[in-house]
């Protein structure tokens, strides 16, 4: 009998040469031009895409992330940043990504654009470098909305995968019948200034649910484990925040205190644990995630890792 090896091997890299040429295509296509930067406190800065295509809806889930490409750096590096929000009209789409300067890469990137002060905005016609886009592509947490309650557990800028679910939740028509029915945010960061991340993002849809009679649908932990200072936390959440004053601890969690917690009130009822974070927050959580699993409670855990 003849062999058909060949046959499987052709067909293989058919398709893997057909995604090349899609994602090449898609990548000339549709093209996105950066319209602002805004430098956060941490060295974070949040860009803003545009699409240069009109009437191009770039369609993701909460959780997603994209490849970012930088020519005038390395045509062979793409790096992978969660998308935080998706603002879409008739015409265009726009969406956020938030970049910390930690390696070599995005320090050359956040040089190029060359922001110098907290809550600058950058001109688009002013921009000097342009990001090729790939995606959007999945991701593990992007299941937290399907889930009846979602404990969303992150470590500094982790926190980016559950501002893409918030913001989802803020911006749509949600209800009581819809899901996660409850969430437990649990947010750990090393310095009070990081919370300006995303406290008026939580904040919002904190009210939001209490305007709907939903008061107990978003539970919200913060945790400062650096340089914790009460004032300096009641100078951040000021005006429209305030009611996350009460919700800022000192320190790091103690993870059996609160799975303890969780375990009581869902007495073995399945509960999703989506964690985003780096590898120490990970280790911890897992380990308290067997430890109560084999006490017969249901604690599935979800984990999406960068370096």
């Amino acid at each position: 009998m003849e062999n058909q090896g060949w046959l499987w091997v052709t067909a293989s890299l058919s398709v893997y040469f057909l995604d090349i040429l899609l994602r090449l295509f898609h990548r000339n296509f549709v093209q996105y031009d950066i319209t602002n930067v805004n430098k956060l406190p941490g060295n974070v800065c949040q860009i803003t895409f545009i699409s240069s295509a009109p009437k191009h809806n770039l369609i993701t889930k909460p959780g997603q992330y994209i490849l970012l490409q930088c020519s005038k750096i390395s045509s062979l590096e793409w790096h992978p940043f969660t998308i935080t929000s998706v603002d879409s009209d008739s015409s265009q789409t726009s969406f956020n990504v938030l970049m910390r300067m930690r390696g070599d890469w995005t320090k050359m990137v956040c040089r190029m654009i060359n922001f110098k002060k907290e809550n600058s905005i950058l001109p688009s016609t002013h921009v000097p470098i342009r990001l090729l886009v790939d995606g959007p592509f999945c991701s593990p947490l992007e299941s937290s909305i399907h889930c009846r309650v979602a404990v969303c557990i992150a470590g500094g800028i982790g926190i980016t995968p559950f501002m893409a679910l918030l913001n989802f939740l803020g911006k749509n028509n949600t209800s009581h019948l819809s899901r996660p029915h409850r969430i437990h945010l649990v947010w750990v960061v090393q310095r009070c200034s990081h919370l300006k991340w995303a406290k008026h993002l939580i904040s919002n849809v904190h009210v939001k649910f209490w305007s709907q009679n939903q008061p107990d649908r978003l539970q919200v932990s913060l945790f400062v484990t650096k340089d914790y200072s009460l004032e300096a936390v009641q100078e951040i959440l000021v005006d429209d925040c305030k009611f996350l004053l009460r919700r800022v601890s000192a320190g790091r969690p103690c993870w059996h205190e609160i799975f303890s917690e969780w375990a009581n009130i869902y007495n073995k009822k399945e509960v999703n644990i989506f964690l985003c974070g780096p590898e120490s927050l990970t280790k911890q959580v897992k380990q308290e995630c067997d430890k109560y699993n084999q006490r017969g409670c249901s604690f599935r855990c979800v984990i999406e890792t960068f370096s």
